[in-house]
């Protein structure tokens, strides 16, 4: 099955650039170039390729691989069998459509090693995870948003809650309200099709409100914490996590996250931006505080990567988003297969497709584990 001894690991990926002829011939990705460099020292040859270029009637998939050197590249396109392992590497939005499940379910029945699989939605992730016990202290308390009484009860409780889409990403759709009295403002930087969301209502306003959304949608609804903050800037962390060579966890970094003065979220979408664990750092120490462990968000995070493992066998990365009270306890907010990697340097992103090129090779000699 393998030329030369060589293992080839085949990337679906939809993000091909415009005009890509011209594009790979001159400068491919730099994530790219080193998962290919990173292949070629341990004899993985990479073809990134289109789930629309899977012929299947031939059994042959056409896309893109280095002919030359690391030092003298030639990208080409080439046709050639179906690789040995493949690597989901397509957008989330893009991840149900027809020619994605065509090649997701080609591969399984040829039993072809598939990562990175689906793992399911917020609240199944939750509802798993809640049971682990090593990672259930790292959990804050969060429930399936079934009625308006069920998001009544977590304010009475905890006097700001969030509400968070079940299949939401990039900070979309989700929704603070806090409870002062029998006034509630309810705040969103990503709603709907008007964009931020800022209002204040009394309880019958807001009961209404809560049944029309969760009419439309199907919502968590999780405690509010009172995270740290940088000059009135909320931050959070991304951890993002690789499986090597040995099937085993590695972190490619960590990833401060600021957001927006006053905004209620930090994703890019919504005006966050990222920074370094040595600003962070830096920053706490000036205010005379406890700066966060970037050992011990690795090691919560590692922690849920294993849980979910072993529910999903080939998980071969994910980012975890986390974040520290005003305690200083780490509590893990959000679970991305996908993760964008334009929140890791070029130091990380060479981690990572170490790890990737790694995990690919120890697939292909653990087929039936992961």
């Amino acid at each position: 099955m393998k030329r030369n001894d060589q293992v080839m690991l085949g990337v679906i990926t939809t993000a091909f650039p415009h005009q890509t002829d011209a594009f790979m011939h001159r400068n491919p990705s730099y994530f790219w170039r080193k998962l290919d460099e990173t292949g070629r020292k341990r004899g993985v040859r990479v073809i990134f390729f289109s789930p629309k270029s899977i012929d299947h009637s031939a059994r042959q998939i056409k896309g893109w691989t280095n002919t030359g050197s690391t030092d003298t590249p030639n990208w080409k396109k080439i046709t050639t069998r179906y690789p040995d392992v493949a690597y989901d590497n397509v957008f989330v939005h893009l991840a149900g459509t027809q020619s994605v499940l065509a090649a997701r379910s080609l591969f399984t029945s040829k039993h072809i090693p598939l990562f990175n699989p689906a793992i399911g939605n917020k609240w199944s992730i939750e509802k798993y995870l809640r049971k682990q016990r090593d990672v259930r202290p790292y959990l804050p308390p969060t429930t399936y948003a079934t009625s308006p009484h069920t998001v009544e009860r977590f304010l009475k409780s905890y006097g700001t809650v969030y509400l968070k889409p079940l299949g939401g990403s990039g900070g979309a759709g989700i929704v603070e309200l806090k409870r002062s009295g029998e006034v509630f403002a309810i705040r969103s930087e990503r709603f709907g099709k008007n964009g931020r969301l800022k209002t204040t209502k009394d309880l019958a306003a807001t009961r209404q409100f809560l049944r029309q959304l969760l009419s439309k949608r199907r919502y968590l609804v999780q405690k509010g914490l009172r995270v740290t903050s940088i000059d009135h800037q909320k931050v959070d962390y991304r951890i993002t996590l690789y499986r090597d060579e040995r099937g085993k966890w590695r972190a490619a970094g960590v990833t401060p996250k600021l957001a927006r003065a006053k905004s209620i979220v930090t994703n890019s979408h919504a005006g966050g931006k990222k920074t370094t664990m040595d600003f962070v750092t830096h920053w706490f120490k000036q205010q005379h505080k406890q700066p966060p462990s970037e050992q011990l968000l690795i090691e919560a995070a590692v922690a849920a990567a294993h849980a979910l493992q072993k529910r999903t066998r080939k998980l071969g990365l994910i980012g975890i988003d986390a974040a520290l009270d005003e305690d200083n306890r780490i509590w893990l907010l959000d679970f991305n297969p996908k993760p964008g990697r334009d929140l890791l340097n070029r130091e990380m992103l060479y981690k990572a497709a170490d790890s990737i090129s790694g995990y690919a090779l120890y697939l292909s000699r653990h087929r039936s584990q992961g």
